[in-house]
């Protein structure tokens, strides 16, 4: 599991800081980046909790709905959408 906690951690952390890199683009009105930034935090926390739940490494998918659903995350039809 050390080997699982370890990707987790990264996930979580890497996740942690592009939100932080989301929030000052948006500071900055540079929207479309912003956009991109909240992707990718969403997409790298996702990924850690399919990790932790599956206890398999994240998979090379980018998809926000199958992530979610990988990692047993409930959303509404209004969220997947």
């Amino acid at each position: 599991m050390q080997g699982m906690q370890k990707q987790i951690d990264y996930w979580k952390q890497t996740g942690s800081r592009n939100l932080k890199t989301a929030s000052d683009l948006y500071k900055t009105r540079h929207y479309d980046a912003c956009l991109f930034f909240c992707h990718l935090a969403l997409e790298k926390t996702l990924k850690g909790l399919v990790v932790q739940h599956t206890k398999e490494p994240a998979p090379y998918i980018h998809d926000l709905a199958k992530l979610a659903a990988l990692s047993k995350t409930h959303l509404s039809a209004e969220q997947i959408q």
